[in-house]
């Protein structure tokens, strides 16, 4: 079964500026860059939150492990032919980062997964 988003995850979500609608959609398995399309920049942005909002230590995230950085012709192609087919395959390479995990992290307020 699916778990829905979790209750921190729905504060972080709406601090990051998604609406309601867009978090009613998703689920505790919805993953950053492959379902939302989280990449470069905007992911870092969005880790930054996390740390200056509630406190998280992401010493341990290297996020290049799970976004293509912003500079970098994965993301251009993650950003603009995510749909196609190449690009979605280029998206499966990194490993995903899910709602669950988030709200994992939110808890513990430190990034546990390698």
């Amino acid at each position: 079964m699916v778990s829905p988003v979790g209750p921190l995850t729905r504060v972080y979500l709406r601090r990051c500026g998604y609406g309601e609608s867009e978090i009613n959609k998703w689920n505790g398995g919805t993953r950053l860059l492959q379902d939302i399309g989280l990449v470069g920049d905007s992911a870092w942005d969005e880790f930054t939150r996390m740390h200056r909002d509630f406190g998280v230590d992401l010493t341990e995230l290297e996020i290049d492990k799970y976004f293509p950085p912003e500079l970098s012709g994965a993301r251009l192609v993650v950003s603009f032919f995510g749909w196609t087919e190449f690009g979605k395959r280029l998206k499966e390479r990194y490993p995903a980062v899910t709602l669950d995990m988030i709200e994992t992290t939110l808890a513990a307020k430190k990034w546990k997964f390698e």
